[in-house]
């Protein structure tokens, strides 16, 4: 027996209840169920809701009592049957699939279901029953849900020419039956109800000499799906036309892309051009009313979006421009690395990298000791950054740069110019005649000193790196003008020479390479 329980709604509530369901029946050994209807009548809305009521069982179990699965085929869910006894497992139903279907004891059993067709519900059982001996049984419930319904046109919108006959096809992309309604008399539809996928043809029946486009609607019904619509103009041919059904296409970045247009018209002829190798346009020539498709032959790798123009010609009327807008990849715009050293002497420099996909940039700086080139690009360069003057204070000075690449955030990268007296060591640069070569070097360097200034007296070597330590030098004279230093156990940099002769000191800037 089944009772039902209503419990009044709230008062700021106009459709809720809840509904209290209580069986009632002696211990048995079947599995019952009942169906309770609900329907707004007014609204014209309808539910149902199954109560199931399980059966006493002993010696077999099967849990849970109720799978739920979806609607593609191959959905699954698995349930226990506890026992000690062997059993067999039985479908009500013959979409549904138990495994395995029989054993002996406790096993985890897979239920699995075809597709189902219908967009509604349904329901069926597995009933697991003992073999042998007294019967024990228990039963599974299953519910696949119906399959969602789907329905979509391609193209929504199609323009047709001016004369009867002229026609265009729109692709119906769906997995449930569908209908047409078709308002337009001057209007024929290839199909009036379909399943699935299918590509219709539209066709005008009459030339339009109204004195204006004329435009239907045509609806598309699918059971179970959100009906959907086609847009049908066709063009008025009682006065002169030639026009584009739009001034901008817009595409995706990947090659391949494409987008559409169409050439609104009544002239016998004309042509298309476009000014871009990465953009090919299908047909280049037409007559009447056409369908244009743009390709993008290339991926747009630019950060930005980049664009071509489309132009339509015919005799007899103004050109007009279509243009194609690509869209662009992600912005790529960094600066490596974030600062440089550049040596204390004039014509010193030190070199970054600007890697972007940007199309253009621009780079400023307000110092002026230093110049950087370029100062504008496009893409990955490698900059270079160049003291224009000898940086003589005694500590270093600094400037930033800035790159911008609108419209994305502008970098920045400190440059440094480095002084000898950073690191104590006179700067004042005497008329001595010295050379030191090779510079760079990668072990020995040598001091050669004009004709006859050694004579005598004897220069003091000093040697300094970039913080200011004193490194350890070993001389060795092969003559009274030349000084060799061993610098083998070096390690790569920039190093400064300090030089003492007759009280007089030099400084010689000197580089070690690997």
């Amino acid at each position: 027996m089944l009772h039902t329980t209503f419990v009044e709604p709230p008062l700021d509530c106009t459709r809720f209840a809840v509904a209290t369901f209580v069986l009632t029946h002696g211990i048995a050994t079947v599995t019952l169920t009942t169906v309770v209807a609900l329907a707004d009548v007014a609204n014209g809305l309808t539910d149902t809701i199954i109560v199931i009521q399980d059966t006493v069982t002993t010696g077999l179990v099967t849990t849970p009592d109720t799978l739920r699965l979806g609607s593609a085929v191959g959905s699954s869910g698995s349930f226990n049957v506890s026992t000690s006894l062997t059993w067999t497992a039985t479908p009500s139903a013959s979409w549904i699939t138990a495994t395995p279907n029989n054993g002996i004891g406790s096993v985890s059993v897979s239920a699995t279901a075809a597709a189902n067709p219908g967009i509604t519900d349904r329901i069926a059982y597995i009933e697991v029953a003992s073999t042998g001996g007294a019967l024990n049984t228990d039963t599974v419930w299953v519910i696949q849900e119906g399959f969602v319904a789907n329905l979509a046109v391609n193209p929504s919108t199609i323009n047709l020419g001016f004369t009867a006959g002229s026609n265009k096809t729109v692709n119906i992309s769906s997995n449930t039956s569908w209908t047409i309604t078709n308002p337009g008399s001057w209007l024929s539809v290839s199909s009036t109800s379909g399943i699935n996928d299918q590509v219709l043809t539209i066709t005008a029946n009459s030339d339009n000499l109204t004195g204006t486009t004329r435009t239907a609607t045509i609806l598309v019904d699918g059971i179970g799906a959100v009906t959907t619509s086609i847009t049908v103009n066709q063009i008025d041919g009682s006065s002169p036309i030639f026009i584009s059904s739009k001034d901008t296409v817009f595409v995706e970045n990947i090659q391949g892309s494409t987008g559409t247009f169409s050439v609104l018209s009544n002239a016998n002829s004309w042509t298309l051009a476009e000014n871009t190798s990465w953009l090919l346009i299908n047909p280049t020539t037409g007559s009447q009313t056409q369908r244009i498709t743009a390709l993008v032959a290339t991926r747009n790798v630019f950060g930005a979006t980049r664009y071509a123009n489309i132009t339509a010609s015919s005799n007899g009327f103004s050109d007009f421009t279509v243009v194609v807008a690509q869209k662009e990849s992600d912005p790529i715009f960094q600066i490596a690395p974030d600062s440089i050293l550049i040596g204390a002497d004039s014509s010193d420099f030190a070199e970054f990298n600007i890697s972007s996909n940007m199309p253009n940039w621009n780079l400023s700086e307000g110092a002026t000791w230093l110049t950087i080139s370029p100062e504008n690009g496009a893409f990955t360069q490698r900059v270079k950054a160049t003291a224009i003057s000898r940086n003589t204070s005694g500590a270093q000075r600094n400037a930033i740069a800035t790159i911008s690449a609108p419209p994305l955030v502008p970098q920045t990268i400190k440059i440094v110019q480095d002084t000898v007296r950073t690191i104590g060591i006179e700067s004042a640069d005497f008329k001595i005649d010295l050379s030191v070569y090779p510079n760079p070097s990668n072990s020995q360097v040598t001091i050669q000193f004009g004709k006859d200034q050694l004579t005598g007296k004897q220069a003091t070597i000093r040697l300094f790196n970039l913080i200011g330590e004193e490194i350890p030098v070993q001389e060795n004279f092969s003559s009274k003008n030349k000084i060799f230093l061993n610098l083998e156990n070096q390690a790569s940099g920039i190093y400064f020479l300090s030089i003492e002769l007759n009280g007089k000191t030099v400084n010689r800037k000197l580089i070690l390479t690997d």
